[in-house]
């Protein structure tokens, strides 16, 4: 398949650019009478480009060329869009074609003049950067291919088509995180070290074949409980979880719930990550499975690592979780392989979530947790903690790390109300003051993006939290304990 490997650039001509803007609205508008105004370097009231079929108000754009890096100001908006006011006759759109990036503040500038036109009756803005008109070259195939060449205009067109997948799954996904605050307890997604267990029950009774086990995730879930972790969440099926539920006591197993795997989050990785699987040449199975076509061993060692973490991260936006990931190796091995693509589109989506990420901060809170003596009865210390007001205000804190705002006022109060809560008199015997290593997203991040904008409507970014030790803990008492196996509902099924 075709891949851009160079991004168009911008005519370096003020007027070359200009002609490029009057073809293509030409095409856009439907329009063959559009044609640039005036004399060369003679402004009209801030219109180069005119709708000369004799309309009562036109349509005008006019064209800014800057360098390729810069974005535009609200001034230069503000004052365009002041000169467009005295063209006469009037118009009734007005346009603003750039070479320039597009900016948050600018944007905003375009929405708050568009919101008094509309009172005072005047005419609409339009802002195009460049890179919204490289997507209108994709509608727009002849003056894509005048301008530089046969091929470009079915790239575009990939690229716009991935990019409406992407829109249209996060969307989804902003959708979905409309309730209350106060309405959430702090959930923490549920990862545990996978294990397999070889077994003759194949299908043709002879060969044998290695099946997931699901009992390691009673003992990792028996190691959060312990570390001080409230409720959570289990990306299996439901049939899974219900299954999983019968292995534990009444109360513990009411603090489990199960999230849809897989599914919508899960094509949205891959819509994300599209370009970047076309371009090192990776077969995706899912978020957990790959094979690689050739390429760097370490790209190879990245992309999975991505993936995965970037599948976790997007489950925590949707159902409002904590996750259990290294920050650290998802930065580098996002970084990495930004640093080593040659496709546009695939570095911008990177960018963006790195972005994101490195707009996390480190916060260390005190946390509860058992006392080793403690561990003998650790569901019946659960069963009480339910009803505790302590133990509920911290729950409730604890979600609050995902909402920026809140992100201060949590830090505050959450390591005040754990303090209480261990020198609780009901208490002080069973639990102890331990450190909690959270990372929060910060008060500002970069908005310059549709996958960003997207993200960030959700109001929700999920606090990092890292359990690999609880996880290796319970990896190892698998090994030692051998547990009985609690197979997937789905392989039983078959069996029968």
């Amino acid at each position: 398949m075709p891949q851009i490997t160079t991004r168009p650039e911008p005519p370096r001509g003020e007027y070359d650019f200009q002609d490029l803007c009057a073809e293509l609205l030409r095409a856009e508008w439907k329009n063959s009478n559009l044609q640039t105004f005036g004399r060369r370097g003679q402004r009209q009231n801030g219109v180069d480009i005119l709708d000369l079929s004799g309309a009562r108000n036109p349509r005008g754009a006019q064209c800014k060329n800057y360098e390729p890096l810069d974005a535009i100001l609200p001034k230069d908006i503000h004052d365009a869009v002041r000169e467009a006011k005295q063209f006469v006759p009037h118009l009734s759109e007005f346009w603003i074609m750039t070479t320039a990036k597009k900016s948050t503040d600018s944007q905003l500038e375009v929405l708050a003049i568009n919101e008094q036109h509309q009172r005072e009756q005047l005419f609409t803005v339009t802002l195009k950067t460049w890179d919204e008109i490289l997507l209108m070259f994709a509608n727009h195939p002849t003056v894509a291919d005048n301008w530089y060449g046969g091929g470009l205009a079915t790239d575009l067109q990939k690229i716009e088509h991935r990019t409406a997948k992407v829109e249209e799954f996060l969307h989804a996904l902003a959708s979905t995180s409309a309730s209350s605050i106060d309405r959430i307890q702090s959930r923490l997604l549920l990862r545990w070290e996978p294990k397999f267990r070889k077994t003759t029950e194949s299908k043709d009774g002879l060969s044998f074949e290695y099946v997931a086990d699901y009992s390691v995730v009673l003992l990792t879930i028996e190691e959060l409980i312990a570390a001080g972790a409230t409720e959570l969440a289990v990306d299996l099926g439901t049939e899974d979880v219900d299954n999983l539920k019968k292995h534990i006591p009444r109360p513990l197993s009411n603090r489990i719930v199960s999230i849809s795997p897989a599914g919508e989050t899960g094509r949205l990785v891959g819509s994300i990550l599209g370009p970047t699987f076309e371009e090192f040449a990776v077969e995706a199975n899912g978020v957990a499975s790959f094979m690689m076509n050739g390429g760097s061993t370490e790209i190879s060692r990245h992309i999975p690592v991505i993936a995965l973490n970037l599948y976790y991260f997007l489950l925590g936006i949707k159902n409002r979780l904590q996750i259990d990931i290294d920050l650290a190796d998802f930065l580098t091995a996002i970084e990495t392989v930004r640093r080593s693509s040659k496709n546009p589109q695939g570095r911008i989506n990177l960018a963006v979530i790195e972005g994101i990420l490195r707009s996390y901060k480190l916060l260390k809170l005190d946390c509860v947790e058992l006392r080793p003596t403690a561990s003998g009865r650790a569901i019946e210390l659960f069963s009480e903690f339910v009803d505790d007001h302590h133990y509920q205000s911290i729950s409730r804190h604890a979600n609050s790390f995902g909402f920026p705002k809140l992100v201060a006022e949590a830090e505050r109060e959450f390591s005040k109300i754990a303090r209480e809560f261990v020198q609780t008199p009901k208490y002080v015997s069973d639990l102890l003051l331990g450190e909690l290593s959270l990372s929060a997203i910060g008060p500002r991040t970069a908005n310059d993006s549709k996958i960003n904008e997207a993200l960030m409507a959700a109001q929700y970014l999920p606090p990092i939290v890292s359990f690999v030790t609880a996880r290796k803990k319970a990896s190892s008492a698998y090994e030692i304990l051998d547990p009985p196996p609690i197979w997937p509902t789905r392989w039983k099924s078959e069996k029968r």
